[in-house]
């Protein structure tokens, strides 16, 4: 606030400035305020004159769009559009630090069967409680990303090895394959194949890199059900 001050006098004016207010009550209110300071001929300020707009509706309204341009609706994770973000960040810093990162393509087997024998009401909750599992299995500095149906991402920064990215896969095999219980009656069992790539090892763009995992997934599941398979030129 000091800094914001001295910027404020030595120019003559405030322009604008957000504020977050605690209101009577307890409820917190976003302010806008629009100014002039006036000065005395010594530098001193003598007195503001502007505008106080409450502005709390708006910025809800944009926290929202914001949340809706860039998480999915139905599982609360990271949908496509931060997940390429996010993975074209993972991957300059990779370059950057010189270190390897790995994506994993996740495509869920019998997806379409839950849907058919128990109706879509079935099929979204086991899609939220497949991202709650996904989220058991990575680190902090991962993330876990719904690409759209039953397709899932995992972006892996700082792997040491193909032997630790394995093993992270390997939780997530174990935890598509255990029972989910659906519409509190359904108790059914799924599974997963997985596709992995490693940057900057098998591919050394974003783009070669997803087509890369995505390769790779579908040859795990020419392996069949609760499979994965690991990128190679040949895959």
């Amino acid at each position: 606030m000091s800094g914001l001050r001295a910027h404020a006098i030595s120019k003559g004016e405030v322009g604008e400035l957000e504020l977050r207010l605690m209101a009577d009550g307890g409820e917190e209110k976003i302010v806008e305020l629009e100014g002039e300071l006036y000065l005395d001929s010594q530098g001193s300020p003598i007195k503001l004159e502007g505008t106080v707009q409450d502005v709390t509706e708006r910025r809800e309204i944009e926290a929202v769009m914001v949340r809706r341009a860039n998480f999915d609706g139905l599982t609360g994770l990271p949908n496509r559009n931060l997940f390429f973000d996010r993975l074209s960040q993972a991957i300059k810093v990779s370059h950057r630090e010189q270190h390897q990162l790995a994506l994993l393509f996740i495509d869920l087997d019998r997806f379409k069967w839950v849907n058919d024998n128990y109706g879509h009401n079935a099929g979204d909750e086991l899609l939220e409680q497949v991202a709650r599992r996904l989220e058991l299995c990575i680190r902090e500095a991962d993330t876990v990303a719904r690409m759209g149906g039953d397709e899932f991402t995992v972006i892996l920064p700082e792997v040491e090895s193909e032997e630790s990215t394995v093993q992270v896969v390997e939780r997530v095999l174990e935890q598509l394959a255990l029972p989910f219980t659906l519409l509190q009656e359904h108790e059914v069992e799924i599974s997963g194949s997985v596709g992995v790539a490693i940057y900057p090892r098998d591919a050394d763009s974003i783009e070669a890199l997803i087509k890369g995992a995505d390769s790779a997934m579908y040859a795990a599941k020419q392996r069949g059900r609760n499979a994965y398979t690991v990128f190679q030129k040949s895959t």
